[in-house]
């Protein structure tokens, strides 16, 4: 009588329930990284497009996303950690600088006003 031999089983039941000859193989695990991922590398794209466009009215948008995207990759444990905390950082750079343009732009503006009222009357 020769043994039987058995193809890889994936399961999760008793092995005691299997053949001793069977061999068999954890479950696999369902991969999640991979989304991460992309998230990770998303947020480090729009992290550099945010930093050279550098116009506030299209990098706040962009910077935001990139913000959004590297703070969910790094929560959802991704394998490219870096690309997510670099992602995170150039689109914080480009949020702040974005911000205090928007500040400054605004504050030219409403100093133009005040002089163009104070020499109105």
């Amino acid at each position: 009588m020769s043994k039987k031999e058995y193809a890889p089983v994936f399961t999760t039941v008793n092995r005691s329930k299997l053949p001793p000859e069977a061999v068999v193989l954890p479950m696999p695990e369902k991969n999640i990284g991979l989304k991460a991922d992309g998230f990770a590398i998303a947020s480090l794209v729009l992290g550099i497009l945010s930093c050279t466009i550098c116009l506030f009215i299209f990098s706040f948008p962009l910077s935001l996303t990139g913000l959004i995207l590297g703070i969910s990759a790094l929560v959802k444990r991704t394998d490219r950690k870096g690309n997510a905390i670099a992602g995170l950082i150039l689109s914080l750079v480009a949020l702040l600088s974005s911000i205090a343009g928007l500040i400054a732009f605004f504050s030219i503006i409403v100093d133009w006003i005040a002089r163009l009222v104070n020499s109105i009357f």
